[in-house]
């Protein structure tokens, strides 16, 4: 025999055995003999317990591989659920070229109908850290303890993956996984991409975490819903409920309800009940700076059809939250806006099953705190916002130019533009500074801002028009010109308007205005005149009954009830005004002074006085009730 047939014969002979080995090695082989040194290892690892219910079985094709049922993996101490993991099945193939570099690694792992459980401890510890068993050693220089865990490839079928927030209790479950994924190790980098329905909604993702870095992990995310898309490019500070979060963020829905609605369902929340105004396209695209004291969005523009916004605003939460960043808007529609808002504030982080705080009641007899004063210790606001033009009540507002600033619990406003309706200007300035002689140290109390305010026009029907006041029964040579100046001074505590000067078709005023921020809100107007004609703005008699027939009606009619008491919280505007000279039906009442107030529909009038009407003198007190439906008169005239 040749010495070539011998080799061949020699080849065939050894690659025989080794296919009669890799054949029979599942029946010679007895899987379920490692089982125990399986679990031990895993227990030194993760700390915690494994159980393979079912039998460990290992096959050789299509590819070397051990498979197992019914494994359960144990949850951390101190969570709720008492397994972190359950497989129906699960099959495991070795990595060869990690082998070839002698190292042991999943090259290819596949879970079917997997049941993962993610939380955290009462001490905000998640389930997916491991702590190495009792029994566990590490060497100096070694790598950390821990499970350490690295597969080249994750497939996972019909899987369901939960987590709970730690803070708020809410639980967003993902079910139907279909998925394939890749893990470095628990801490980066991995990758998994693939379908689910998220609590409900159906969605496609792509999510990847690199290598820890200075910067932290390079991360990726991709959602697709069926309404729109959300794409985040950036880094995380670590792998955890807490991490730092900075990056590039872009959204973008022909459907902005759904979408939002799509996204609060995803998170497990109440789907807010949307104005039909707030439909349509939307866009965001700006950086995002997330952490657990920080919400910043940067060089944004935000866009909802034809409308944009662009600009920069920032959140933090430090000794007292603050408020920090500028807008500009080039035209804005505030009702579809204003509708969207409210919505939005349904989404706060409040607990399952709990309800929002509502601030407690003041004490009997004690006044109510200044709106400013609920505002929590160490609030900071630095806002500036600028708009072309701001669509509000079917009117159109241009020119807008607003910035807002609340230090130490006092408003300042250092500037304020605005070309209301009718070509009304608006302008005012506050700059806030210490009180002289101030000692307090409560909040605000020791700071007021002061600047100046101006309102005027000479289309003062159109400004009012837009404000829904009918003046349609008023001459139309009345209510024309308008003109307001007057210096602002506010504190935490309220507001006043001094050195007021009103001009109203060319009658001029004098006086101060003061507004108190507490419960019930106060504004009470001091106006002094030499001369004013009413007949300009009485309404314009229309034909009617004569005047027997009105004066019978009159007669006819019942003595009224006592009006109703306002509720004590509304809010209270008092006028006191003093007026040398007053025309009226072309005659002249001189020395008239006035002391009323109105709080909701009840009109108080503590004493209306003239010195001289027809050549005699009139006192008038009382009350009018119902005021703006029916009013019912009960005063007394001396």
């Amino acid at each position: 025999m040749s010495v070539l047939k011998r080799i061949g014969l020699a080849t065939v002979a050894v690659f025989g055995v080794l296919a009669i080995l890799v054949v029979g090695a599942p029946y010679i082989v007895d899987a379920d003999a490692y089982k125990p040194a399986l679990v031990r290892a895993v227990k030194e690892a993760t700390g915690r317990e494994l159980v393979i219910a079912g039998p460990l079985r290992f096959s050789m094709f299509p590819e070397p591989r051990i498979s197992a049922r019914q494994v359960h993996f144990a949850n951390a101490v101190g969570t709720e659920g008492a397994q972190m993991l359950d497989v129906r099945w699960i099959g495991a193939s070795p990595s060869w070229s990690a082998l070839l570099r002698g190292r042991l690694e999943v090259g290819r792992l596949v879970l079917y109908q997997p049941n993962i459980t993610l939380e955290s401890d009462a001490d905000g510890v998640p389930n997916w850290q491991f702590k190495p068993g009792a029994g566990a050693t590490q060497a100096a220089g070694a790598p950390a303890s821990g499970f350490h865990l690295a597969v080249g490839a994750l497939k996972i079928v019909r899987g369901t993956l939960s987590y709970t927030n730690p803070r708020t209790r809410r639980t967003v479950k993902a079910e139907d996984i279909e998925a394939t994924a890749s893990v470095g190790s628990l801490d980066g980098p991995f990758s998994i991409s693939g379908t689910a329905r998220l609590n409900g909604a159906p969605l496609t993702f792509d999510f990847k975490l690199g290598e820890a870095s200075p910067t932290g992990h390079p991360t990726s995310l991709s959602v697709a819903l069926p309404s729109g898309k959300l794409d985040f490019t950036g880094t995380a500070s670590k792998v955890a409920p807490d991490a730092d979060v900075k990056g590039h963020l872009v959204v973008s829905t022909d459907g902005l309800t759904e979408f939002v609605a799509a996204l609060v369902s995803a998170t497990g929340q109440a789907v807010p009940a949307f104005d039909g105004a707030v439909s349509g396209r939307f866009a965001f695209d700006g950086d995002i700076d997330v952490s657990a004291t920080r919400l910043g969005v940067s060089n944004f523009k935000l866009s909802m059809d034809n409308e944009t916004a662009t600009g920069t605003l920032v959140v933090e939460q430090g000794k007292g939250p603050s408020l920090r960043g500028h807008l500009s808007l080039p035209k804005v529609d505030l009702e579809r806006w204003l509708a969207l808002i409210p919505r939005l504030g349904d989404l706060a982080a409040v607990p399952q099953g709990a309800s929002a705080a509502k601030p407690p009641a003041p004490p009997a007899g004690q006044a109510a705190p200044s709106l400013l004063s609920r505002l929590p210790p160490g609030t900071e606001v630095s806002l500036v916002v600028v708009a072309a033009e701001l669509a509000y009540r079917k009117g159109t507002v241009r020119d807008i130019a607003v910035a807002i600033e609340i230090h130490d619990g006092a408003i300042a406003v250092p500037q304020l533009k605005a070309v209301l309706p009718g070509e009304m200007v608006l302008q005012a300035t506050a700059k806030a500074s210490p009180v002289a002689g101030s000692t307090t140290k409560a909040p605000g109390q020791g700071i007021q801002a002061t600047g100046d305010i101006s309102l005027s026009g000479t289309r003062l029907r159109e400004t009012l028009a837009w404000l829904q006041i009918d003046t349609a029964s008023i001459p139309s040579t009345g209510l024309q010109a308008f003109a307001l100046r007057g210096k602002l001074a506010s504190t935490a505590s309220g507001a006043q308007l001094t050195d007021l000067t009103v001009e109203l078709d060319g009658q001029r005023a004098t006086g101060s205005v003061s507004v108190s921020l507490a419960t019930p809100l106060i504004s009470a107007v001091t106006l002094q005149l030499d001369r004013f004609d009413l007949d300009k703005y009485l309404p314009v008699e229309r034909p009617g009954a004569p005047p027997s027939a009105l004066a019978d009606t009159q007669a006819a009619t019942p003595p009224p009830a006592a009006p109703a008491p306002p509720d004590k919280n509304d809010p209270v505007l008092a006028l006191k005004l003093k007026m040398s000279n007053l025309v009226l039906r072309q005659q002249s009442l001189t020395a008239v002074e006035g002391d009323v107030s109105l709080q909701g529909s009840l009109l108080k009038v503590t004493s209306l006085k003239v010195a001289d009407l027809l050549g005699a003198k009139l006192d008038v007190q009382g009350s009018v009730g119902d005021v703006a439906t029916g009013p019912r008169y009960d005063l007394t005239f001396t």
